[in-house]
């Protein structure tokens, strides 16, 4: 925990520490949790060198590379870079992890948080993409995740002024 709040709230200095103590750390427990670390800066330009490195087998295991992405989206200011990647590499990553298994759990995990009728049109659109590569398994993930969004705006849309007026009235 201590290594990500250094990487949110410093620059590239504290992230480039933080990638330097990656590439030396020695135990699968110091690995994880500086991968987790890395995906905790707050500047789309790192996060994004980041994803690049997830396709780099040589800067990031093959078997962390995924897992490396879905990190980043979590993140609240990555989940735009971390989708916009997965986007623009979408038949790199398709060709390289080809495990119906893997790219689903990819998918799943980049749109999780999608909640907006952004997030929503682009998912429609992403589709598309998907649907001309003739990947069945990730047009089921696809049309789950426009599910899962379409309930959360509605949820929102049906309970954002009832929060609105409690927080206001009673903080």
């Amino acid at each position: 925990m201590i290594y990500c709040r250094s990487v949110s709230v410093g620059g590239e200095a504290e992230w480039e520490f933080a990638w330097r103590m990656f590439e030396q750390a020695t135990t699968a427990a110091e690995v994880q949790n500086l991968r987790y670390s890395l995906a905790c800066s707050m500047d789309h330009s790192l996060l994004t060198r980041y994803l690049m490195f997830a396709m780099m087998p040589w800067k990031i295991k093959r078997q962390d590379a995924l897992g490396t992405i879905i990190l980043v989206a979590q993140n609240i200011n990555g989940k735009r870079p971390a989708w916009n990647f997965v986007k623009e590499n979408w038949a790199s990553i398709v060709s390289e992890f080809q495990m119906a298994e893997l790219i689903a759990g990819l998918v799943d995990g980049i749109t999780s948080r999608f909640s907006t009728k952004v997030d929503l049109q682009e998912l429609k659109e992403f589709k598309e993409t998907v649907k001309t590569g003739g990947y069945h398994t990730a047009i089921r993930i696809v049309n789950k995740a426009i599910e899962r969004t379409t309930a959360y705006i509605q949820w929102r849309e049906d309970n954002e002024g009832e929060i609105y007026q409690w927080v206001r009235k009673n903080l």
